[in-house]
């Protein structure tokens, strides 16, 4: 109330009001943008969590009506990527420079391209997978463990 005592009229009510209000959607808005700026691929256990946190950020600026720049997002994730992605960073500025009419892709393609990029290392062995790709990967693999250890022991029929 101590912020409109001063005002006479409605309209002075409504402007007081909109401008300690609206600095309150500025200041939000300043910091989900920082935010994303500070997000890293390498504080998240996988670039799934990684993105899964990204795409939040810019649900909740959009919804602040603030829509980023797509190319420079990509290109700032590009620059946050650790030295097991440099292969992946360096073919995409490469053909960035040598292919004729080259595009940058949408945001959701290099997101699918470059999470294509991260199974293919963990299955190089390049990068670890979190443990919940751990947990999934090693459900396939239970039975035939179990089995191998079944059969450890015993004589197999050539052996008797």
């Amino acid at each position: 109330m101590f912020h409109i005592d001063t005002a006479s009229t409605p309209n002075e009510v409504w402007k007081k009001l909109k401008d300690l209000f609206g600095q309150q959607d500025v200041l939000h808005v300043h910091h989900l943008e920082n935010e994303l700026i500070g997000l890293s691929p390498a504080s998240f256990s996988s670039l799934q969590a990684f993105f899964t946190k990204f795409k939040s950020l810019l649900t909740q600026l959009k919804s602040c009506n603030v829509d980023k720049d797509k190319d420079q997002l990509i290109l700032s994730i590009l620059s946050k990527l650790g030295s097991e992605y440099s292969v992946f960073v360096s073919s995409f500025h490469a053909s960035k420079l040598t292919t004729p009419k080259w595009e940058m892709p949408s945001l959701d393609a290099f997101i699918a391209a470059l999470l294509q990029e991260q199974d293919k290392l963990i299955s190089m062995g390049s990068i670890k997978c979190s443990k919940n790709q751990a947990l999934t990967a090693n459900e396939g693999r239970k039975g035939y463990s179990k089995d191998k250890q079944k059969g450890k022991g015993k004589a197999t029929p050539d052996q008797k």
